[in-house]
């Protein structure tokens, strides 16, 4: 029996296995809240103001933290003064610009528009993980890219392709791209995140930094909006934003990255449209189209290769990347 040869894998040589699977399943978490982010976004948009609501939402996720971590991050202070432009870069780029730019963006940008835009997002991680960390983009892995692209374009546009021609970029588009330049840097930057202290001890300095750096821009929000109704709705979805969006979705992001890399985790990233669309059947109740389910499986195939590391299993290339 030990001599028999069989004309698949070994188990410990599937491409999805061991800690490559944990990172994937983890990116995949990531999305998953994330999407549901984009769903609530919607609905507090008109209440309230962007700054303001990157602000709450990431000094909720702060506040929810400390208690938990202050005696970790105190005994640890050694390493954030030595690593403290680490912790500041991240902080100015995770917390105070991506999500702030994004929320800017949406209040005058169109949905489709922000969909095309934000999906640019792993397409900056690939080109920059190309310049500053040497990683090959494989013709499989643009392949598979370009199949998710085809099938984001296909569910955005419900099967009408041709509205694409008709986009009209305005100066909120590219405050859009911005927001998604600034997510693919922050994916390589934590991909440096100094050893020697923990995950959410890390994230809890993180966000107080961040949180920080948007206090002079929601001082000046302030004097232009009207105050805030905090109702029931309106504090559960911050509560969302805060814990879920907040904590756990970077948490999840970047335990992916340390794991497989920052190019195959941003790759993953494609997925939030189509768990966007999964949760407006199940939640807002909207139709399944023939568009749905065929960019669901474009979306999915191109992932499968672009997140595989040498998936062929005739002959398997352990090296493959």
């Amino acid at each position: 029996m030990s001599h028999i040869r069989y004309p698949f894998p070994a188990p410990d040589r599937f491409p999805f296995s061991g800690p490559e699977a944990k990172g994937i399943l983890l990116a995949l978490a990531a999305t998953l809240i994330w999407s549901v982010n984009f769903i609530i976004c919607r609905g507090i948009a008109d209440t309230v103001p962007p700054v303001c609501l990157s602000f709450l939402r990431w000094f909720t996720g702060f506040v929810c933290l400390l208690p938990f971590t202050l005696v970790s991050v105190v005994r640890q202070r050694r390493h954030f003064i030595q690593y403290w432009r680490y912790y500041v870069i991240i902080g100015l780029v995770c917390v105070s610009l991506v999500n702030t730019l994004i929320y800017i963006a949406a209040h005058t940008v169109a949905a489709l528009n922000l969909s095309l835009i934000a999906a640019s997002s792993p397409l900056f991680v690939l080109i920059l993980s190309r310049v500053f960390y040497h990683e090959p983009i494989v013709p499989r892995r643009m392949a598979g890219i370009a199949v998710v692209l085809a099938g984001i374009c296909l569910l955005i546009t419900r099967g009408d392709l041709g509205i694409l021609l008709q986009l009209d970029f305005q100066q909120g588009d590219l405050v859009m791209l911005a927001g998604a330049f600034f997510f693919a840097l922050y994916t390589l930057i934590a991909r440096r995140q100094p050893a020697g202290v923990g995950q959410f001890t890390a994230l809890t300095v993180i966000f107080g930094i961040g949180v920080l750096f948007l206090l002079p821009p929601l001082v000046c929000e302030a004097r232009q909006v009207p105050a805030i109704h905090f109702t029931l709705p309106v504090v559960g979805m911050l509560l969302y934003l805060g814990i879920g969006a907040s904590i756990l979705g970077f948490w999840f992001w970047g335990k992916a990255i340390a794991l497989i890399g920052p190019a195959r985790t941003a790759a993953i990233y494609y997925s939030i449209p189509l768990f966007c669309g999964l949760e407006a059947v199940l939640f807002l109740g909207e139709a399944i189209f023939w568009f749905h389910i065929v960019s669901g499986v474009l979306i999915l195939g191109g992932l499968l290769a672009a997140t595989m590391q040498g998936a062929a299993p005739f002959p398997y290339r352990a090296n493959e990347h």
